[in-house]
């Protein structure tokens, strides 16, 4: 199994059989937009993240890829978050941490948190 975690999509795909077979999410589509939205019970993924996410704009998070393993400081970051709803803040590092509920973690944990491969796999395969 092959997991693409892009800047805007990701997608599944396994190879079998010798081929290659994108794994479509749970509405048809072969990719899902790369949108993660935190709550205390759950974790939303994809379009349905975005589509909620003026429910809970704080905690919905987008652009991560784009924040791994940057610092706080640079010009990029600072342009950037002016357009972010969520929270980045610079850790001891100077890397940057977002805020997510009432933690502060790294873009990778966050890009990469189990839980959100949870949430990901629970959308594309039910």
């Amino acid at each position: 199994i092959g997991i693409d975690l892009g800047t805007t999509y990701c997608c599944v795909a396994v190879y079998q059989n010798q081929e290659v077979e994108v794994i479509p999410n749970l509405i048809g589509e072969n990719s899902t937009l790369s949108h993660v939205a935190f709550s205390d019970d759950d974790i939303i993924v994809g379009d349905t993240a975005k589509e909620k996410a003026y429910l809970n704009p704080q905690d919905t998070i987008y652009d991560v890829k784009r924040m791994c393993g940057r610092h706080f400081d640079e010009e990029k970051i600072q342009r950037l978050r002016k357009y972010w709803p969520f929270t980045i803040v610079k850790g001891e590092d100077g890397k940057i941490q977002i805020k997510v509920q009432n933690k502060y973690l790294p873009p990778e944990q966050v890009h990469g948190n189990t839980d959100s491969f949870e949430g990901i796999s629970r959308y594309v395969f039910g």
